[in-house]
């Protein structure tokens, strides 16, 4: 009886030996063998240990390898698609704004005016104030408004009446003309003017009787800088007041700028924005993870047991170092 059995087990074992031996197909030498074949990677037993472990030989590859090579391909035109944009795009419109010209803030003669601001919040066409500052606009001791100084813009197609004296004698305003004409003024498209007694560009800020709040001048109010923008920072009560109103019908406190910075359309652009900026901090960090990526995959290939300590070491020491520092 006990020959029998030492017998069937011994043919049970030839068995096992030779339906592991007989995968000639997964082994990459004559001692070895890889138990999945994912990029070559992955343990490696020997026979023996496959045996007594009971591991399984199964193939692990991609199976659908077309897919993967066209996968490839996209993310390939992707990336040549956002180089090209890049380069031959107008990124800076989105990320600098432009003013009421159409020339877009931190570039050309605009190279150190890299901020979109407005000179008048209450303007309904907000593109028509819009101007390209160093830095937001804000008055000295954190006050909201300065009704001592004044911005103007120098859109005579906006006012042709306040910038033509043939068509309109009545209504034009030289000090704005004259303001208008130096060079300084010429390359910003605006300027910014302390008030004196008796100024006449304090009628520029004034809305009428029939109130109209689209003026060429407006006293300089607190701005701050966020959505990459300078917006009024100017509370409800003191807003009116970066004109002068005169109309009956009461104040106009309605913050435009607000508005439109408010719309998904100009939340989605801010969000782009910040992602074209982080693209500096996000690209290295995913090209050192790339590489760490194959790096652990080579020690897993060549050296299991390297990394696995290395990583209890740098675990360990990782928790050391941030332990300290928090203490």
């Amino acid at each position: 009886m006990k020959s029998d059995l030492e017998s069937i087990g011994k043919d049970t074992d030839e068995e096992k030996e030779h339906s592991v031996e007989g995968e000639d197909t997964w082994a990459h030498d004559s001692d070895k063998f890889y138990a999945s074949q994912v990029c070559g990677f992955g343990p490696a037993y020997t026979l023996k240990e496959a045996q007594r472990n009971q591991i399984l030989i199964v193939p692990r590859v991609t199976t659908d390898f077309p897919s993967l090579v066209l996968f490839g391909f996209f993310v390939l035109h992707l990336l040549v698609v956002w180089f090209f944009a890049m380069d031959k795009g107008q990124l800076l419109y989105l990320m600098n704004g432009m003013d009421w010209r159409g020339k877009v803030c931190g570039s050309g003669d605009l190279a150190t005016y890299s901020r979109q601001a407005w000179i008048n919040p209450l303007m309904s066409n907000i593109r028509t104030g819009s101007i390209c500052v160093k830095d937001c606009p804000a008055p000295a001791d954190n006050k909201e408004i300065d009704q001592n100084t004044i911005i103007c813009v120098c859109n005579h197609k906006y006012w042709p009446n306040k910038f033509n004296s043939a068509t309109s004698p009545t209504t034009y305003s030289q000090e704005l003309i004259d303001n208008c004409a130096t060079s300084q003024a010429n390359r910003l498209g605006y300027f910014t003017k302390v008030l004196t007694a008796g100024s006449l560009l304090r009628e520029d800020a004034k809305t009428g009787a029939t109130g109209g709040t689209d003026q060429p001048c407006a006293y300089l109010y607190r701005s701050r800088w966020a959505m990459k923008k300078c917006v009024p920072w100017v509370s409800p009560s003191n807003l009116d007041k970066v004109l002068t109103q005169e109309q009956t019908a009461g104040a106009v406190t309605t913050d435009y700028v607000a508005q439109w910075l408010g719309t998904t359309q100009q939340i989605f652009s801010t969000f782009m924005v910040d992602v074209a900026q982080s693209l500096y901090v996000v690209g290295p960090c995913i090209f050192i993870a790339t590489i760490f990526a194959i790096n652990a995959l080579v020690m897993l290939r060549y050296c299991v047991e390297y990394l696995a300590k290395s990583l209890v070491f740098i675990m360990l020491g990782l928790v050391i170092l941030i332990s300290w520092m928090t203490w």
